[in-house]
């Protein structure tokens, strides 16, 4: 019986010739005749940010969280020596449950103030939204497990601001949802299903 598994000696055989490979057509050839083929090729526009949490606050929100990424570097924030800020980021889908509409995309707090440019209406999603506020983070360390084990995972709550720790910036964080928080949410999920995205 021959050993299906030994090395067979191919010294008396040539190996064969691979078969040539056609170069790809250039796209003006592929074009109807006199197409321009930058026609429809100026970028999108820019797909509108989320609104900041202090837009959100008191809100009742759902959080999808998808990955963490820890020990980033901030390109926002320095340190009081001038060295940057290492911080974790997470990137979860944010759903606004309550609250009518929501105004954002401008900077009313600044002097002079820039004008909110955007609104959506409730219930509002936003997909892939970069979280890098430390509370909000722990406080979706069972939903990311259950992600990342394949389960569904998700934290329901109010948007609020913690204890100010005495540096004058109190952490954002997550309230508890009441009973008839939870009832909103449900009635939205019956609607949708939320991990497609």
């Amino acid at each position: 019986m021959t050993n299906p598994f030994a090395l067979t000696d191919n010294t008396s055989a040539p190996a064969p010739t691979p078969a040539p490979v056609a170069p790809a057509a250039p796209v003006a050839a592929t074009l109807p005749a006199g197409e321009d083929p930058f026609a429809n090729s100026d970028p999108s526009p820019q797909a509108p940010r989320s609104p900041r949490f202090r837009e959100l606050y008191g809100r009742l929100i759902i959080l999808i969280p998808k990955r963490l990424e820890k020990g980033l570097v901030s390109g926002r924030f320095k340190n009081p020596d001038g060295s940057a800020v290492i911080q974790d980021r997470m990137t979860a889908d944010l759903i606004v449950l309550d609250g009518g509409t929501i105004h954002y995309g401008g900077e009313p707090e600044k002097v002079p103030p820039i004008a909110h440019d955007k609104t959506a209406e409730v219930p509002a999603r936003w997909n892939d939204t970069f979280i890098s506020f430390a509370g909000i983070i722990s406080q979706c360390r069972d939903a990311l497990a259950a992600r990342a084990a394949g389960r569904p995972g998700m934290v329901i709550g109010r948007l609020t601001k913690g204890t100010d720790s005495g540096k004058g910036n109190p952490p954002w964080l997550i309230t508890p949802a009441t009973d008839a928080d939870k009832a909103l949410g449900r009635q939205y999920l019956a609607t949708v299903d939320p991990f497609a995205s």
